[in-house]
């Protein structure tokens, strides 16, 4: 079966540390055969029966392939095949339906989701009824399934372990009462703890557990497994198989609710556990009800607490033998400790002396909402004390005093604080008040008025409370809704911003390529996001200030030519100054001076004077040197070409004005005297 080979791969763990593995080979491909015995039970032999396998050798193993879940292609089912799957099961294994079983699956009608509850309570279950179970788990999962008190031995335990792991069949595991399981049930239990994906709550109450079979609870603790409830009360724990279990919860992060009630826990046993409490913040509830820790097993718990200070949620101390001297430790821890909100004191001897020592605490606290003093011994001393809490105590919900003797005076006290108080919700105190017999009739009817007064402040107080939690929820609700509107505002502003960082990247970018500029720097975001809209201003004009300035479009055509075929760029980066430029006054006058130069060199190499080429490279270099090194400097080719037009033009003007020397051939004249 499915569950079967689920459990061979199981099997192939490493041992547990009592138990030895024996191999012998006796064909090539070696069976194994795990032989381990317990010291409690040496009969017991470590091979199930009728469950024989070979495993080939390593050489011969290519790959392992991991089990999916069984209900990721499963097909839908429905009720009349769920029966006859059970129905032909039984009659596989020879055996007569379960009337209950039958009965319950009759009553499910959604068979897509999980069901409530299997109750299995009080029946008997062999193996062979476990095994016909199957039939059900594979069709059907369920929140519960309760197993309490069925009888059931290592193997069919073993069975049904097996189909809650691979079936995921139950969030909610109980099987409580059934004093027969031994290791080898327990061990797949373990297992199952470990495995399970949806494993939660685990009762085990009233099973025998020594130090070989603890560890096999606490290793899937230790080893932080989901389970958040584990009930082991009434298991003899106390000792060494205590310090094991507890061992195990210190890195635990997931177990919320530990019940240890009826294990004959001592003080000492409370050392473990409140060293514990120091690192574990994740445990809220822990139940030590009936056991017997008295004075200094408190002691100890609440130093542990105290160095917690956040953590523990509720406290039950019920019937450990706890006297007043004990509620100094407790008064030490309420001012401190943040998250205690359940306090259980009842049937210890606290008495009034001990709700005196509470007092202070009490008042100081600021996380306590009940506490349960039912049995403790308090009579009228006790109940003024409580009353002068309830009357300034801003938290306290609810208060417990049944079964005490409190009489008229401290039913009063009660009564009074009950009316002052608008947070106290119930009060429970014992209705048969004793009364003195000499004014009987008149304390009669005193305890009457103050029981009527008690109902109608608790339900005052409830209304408020109910209206209190109204109003936290609606402003918690807008909270959330004024949060999330900052939320969507902020996500709206900085899309916003990234928008015009983008838009404003793309302008400078298209910019930089029309001018035939290089990239400009990208930037940051998160820059941005800091600076908010003043420095997205400063630093946009910081940009645009960064970049290489585009030279001058005004520059007429003439220039521009000039530019291009007779000036050398040094520099692409560097920036021209405007006090570099010359104006058009001073160019005109530079071409006046370079007109009448030319004229005298023209009539000095008719006469054998310097020649022109000559007198224009001598321009170029002191033009070079007024410019005092730019980076623009005249070639001999635009020299000479300037020179000629320079010519031109000076020919052109002797022609209009006749001037002597030059004829209108252009031949030299030889001036008269």
């Amino acid at each position: 079966m499915d569950h079967q080979l689920a459990s061979m791969v199981l099997d192939c763990d490493q041992p547990v540390a009592h138990e030895t593995a024996a191999i012998e080979d006796e064909t090539e491909d070696s069976l194994m055969l795990p032989a381990a015995t317990t010291p409690v039970e040496d009969q017991v032999v470590k091979k199930r029966r009728d469950s024989k396998v070979r495993f080939p050798s390593e050489d011969q193993l290519t790959r392992v392939l991991e089990l999916g879940s069984p209900w990721d292609n499963a097909p839908t089912t429905n009720k009349d095949e769920t029966l006859e799957a059970y129905r032909v099961a039984c009659t596989a294994y020879k055996l007569k339906p379960l009337a209950k079983v039958l009965q319950q699956l009759e009553s499910i009608e959604n068979f897509k989701e999980r069901a409530a509850l299997l109750d299995l309570k009080g029946l008997r279950l062999d193996n062979r009824s476990c095994e016909a179970l199957e039939a059900v788990f594979k069709r059907l999962q369920f929140v519960t399934v309760d197993l309490e008190g069925t009888s059931m031995e290592d193997d069919g335990a073993m069975a049904i372990f097996e189909m809650i792991d691979f079936y995921e069949s139950a969030t909610r595991l109980i099987v409580s009462h059934n004093g027969k399981l031994g290791c080898r049930a327990w061990v797949a239990c373990s297992k199952m703890m470990k495995k399970s994906p949806c494993l939660e709550y685990l009762d085990v109450r009233n099973n025998v557990f020594d130090e070989y079979t603890i560890p096999l609870i606490g290793r899937p603790i230790r080893a932080n497994c989901l389970l958040t409830t584990l009930h082991i009360e009434g298991c003899q724990m106390s000792g060494r198989v205590h310090l094991i279990m507890v061992a195990a919860l210190k890195t635990n992060t997931h177990l919320t609710e530990l019940f240890l009630g009826n294990n004959r826990l001592i003080a000492d046993d409370m050392v473990h556990l409140g060293n514990v409490l120091k690192l574990n913040t994740t445990l809220q509830v822990l139940d030590l009800r009936d056991n017997m820790i008295q004075d200094d097993g408190v002691r100890f718990l609440c130093e542990g607490l105290l160095e917690q200070q956040s953590g523990l949620c509720s406290l039950v101390l019920w019937n450990n033998r706890i006297t007043p001297q004990g509620m100094h430790a407790v008064a030490a821890v309420l001012p401190f400790h943040a998250s205690l909100e359940t306090l259980n004191l009842g049937s210890n001897r606290i008495e009034s002396s001990g709700c005196q020592l509470l007092k202070p605490g009490m008042l100081v606290s600021k996380s306590l909402l009940r506490l349960g003093l039912v049995n403790c011994k308090v009579t009228c001393e006790g109940a003024i004390a409580l009353a002068e809490v309830i009357g300034d105590n801003t938290i306290l919900e609810r208060l417990d005093i049944r079964d005490n003797d409190i009489r008229v005076a401290g039913l009063m006290a009660l009564a009074l604080a009950h009316r002052v108080s608008h947070h106290l919700v119930r009060l429970d105190i014992k209705r048969n008040v004793r009364v003195d017999q000499s004014f009987f009739q008149r304390d009669a009817d005193m305890v009457k008025n103050f029981f009527k007064d008690i109902e109608r402040y608790s339900q005052r107080n409830k209304m408020e409370h109910e209206e209190r939690e109204a109003r936290r929820i609606v402003l918690k609700r807008q909270q959330e809704l004024e949060d999330q509107k900052k939320q969507e505002e902020e996500q709206h502003e900085a899309e916003r911003r990234s928008e015009a960082l983008a838009a404003l990247s793309t302008a400078l970018h298209a910019q930089a390529l029309a001018e035939g500029q290089g990239l400009p720097t990208m930037p940051r975001l998160d820059e941005a996001e800091e600076e908010g809209e003043n420095g997205d201003a400063d630093r946009d004009q910081n940009l645009l200030l960064d970049r290489p300035q585009p030279v001058d479009e005004e520059l007429d055509n003439e220039d521009a030519v000039e530019n291009k075929e007779g000036y050398e760029i040094i520099d692409e980066n560097e920036v021209v100054q405007q006090d570099d430029v010359r104006t058009c006054d001073e160019l005109e006058t530079e071409n006046a001076d370079i007109q009448s130069e030319s004229t005298q060199n023209d009539l000095t190499n008719h006469v054998g004077g310097p020649s022109l080429s000559d007198d224009l490279g001598m321009y170029s270099l002191a033009e070079s040197s007024v410019n005092g090194g730019n980076a623009v400097t005249v070639t001999d080719t635009e020299a000479r070409n300037t020179e000629s037009s320079k010519h031109s033009a000076l020919v052109e003007d002797d022609d209009v004005d006749q001037s002597p020397g030059i004829d209108s051939n252009g031949d030299n004249v030889q001036a008269n005297s």
